[in-house]
């Protein structure tokens, strides 16, 4: 009877360690995949090119950043991002809003001043640089107040910071919505005098902003926000989006109608990042 039992113990000695053994290889899976997330995706800057077609007669070239947060990020890491966009030569560069978490970053935005486009830069804030994350409630005087001292910070680097409104770029209607968490988009009013005809670009921090039934009438809707998900997993995606985060169109380019697209960047700052590299977006039209 007690030799039965020695095949059984060996059995169970070999279960164990080949549960040792997986739990190990788990963690360190684990351990290797969160140090990817914090440590390096986050310093890992793509430049992602685009060439759109929605109907000019010359070529125009954007570049676009997003959701800087400055506070998450280095002084290095914003000034590498200045010069790679530099290095696009773009026509024009647009900003998308969360340029800081706190008040107490903003001079930290100081590189943005070494920002070169062709023809102008222009940006929309974000909810972040109201003062708060949240939809509700909308930003006190305060949050107002942080969001009128970015605005000053950028238009000081000669950075038009558009807010419900719109300035004609060549042949190109380009629209500015103020954030929609803050409460302060305005898509309507923004647009009630667009001459239609011309192709038209909106740039918003949140796709939010804009009626769902507007966007198979848009050329190009540049949008931030949702950090691509900063976590997407293989298959499933964005990891927020699974717990309700809104927003269908949650990274990258998305095509509505002939000529009618949406392209959502991951952005620059915020850390943990798996699959959702930061990212300077360069967008050819044509």
């Amino acid at each position: 009877m007690r030799l039965s039992l020695v095949p059984m113990f060996e059995k169970i000695l070999k279960g164990i360690k080949l549960g040792f053994i997986l739990s190990c290889l788990a963690f360190a899976i684990i351990f290797l995949a969160a140090y990817y997330a914090i440590y390096i995706e986050p310093l890992s800057l793509s430049v992602k090119k685009v060439q759109l077609h929605v109907g000019l007669d010359e070529p125009v070239k954007l570049a676009f950043i997003s959701d800087i947060h400055v506070g998450s990020i280095s002084d290095d890491f914003l000034k590498n991002v200045v010069e790679k966009v530099n290095e696009e030569n773009p026509d024009y560069i647009l900003l998308g809003g969360d340029f800081v978490d706190s008040v107490s970053d903003i001079s930290r935005l100081a590189p943005l001043q070494k920002l070169k486009a062709k023809k102008g830069i222009f940006a929309v804030l974000g909810n972040h640089d109201y003062g708060f994350a949240s939809e509700i409630p909308c930003p006190s005087s305060e949050g107002e107040n942080s969001a009128g001292k970015v605005a000053a910070l950028l238009e000081s680097a000669n950075i038009t910071v558009l807010r419900n409104n719109k300035t004609d770029l060549l042949d190109i209607s380009l629209i500015g919505i103020d954030d929609f968490w803050a409460c302060r988009s305005d898509f309507q009013n923004a647009t009630l005098d667009v001459d239609r005809s011309r192709p038209m670009i909106v740039l918003t921090h949140n796709q939010e902003s804009i009626p769902l039934y507007e966007y198979n009438r848009l050329n190009l809707v540049l949008a931030g926000h949702t950090h691509c998900g900063s976590i997407r997993l293989p298959i499933i995606g964005s990891l927020p989006k699974l717990f309700g985060f809104k927003g269908d169109c949650d990274a990258g380019l998305y095509q509505f109608d002939n000529d009618s697209y949406i392209y959502t960047t991951c952005g620059i700052g915020v850390q943990p990042r798996f699959l959702a590299p930061p990212e300077i977006t360069v967008i050819e039209l044509t």
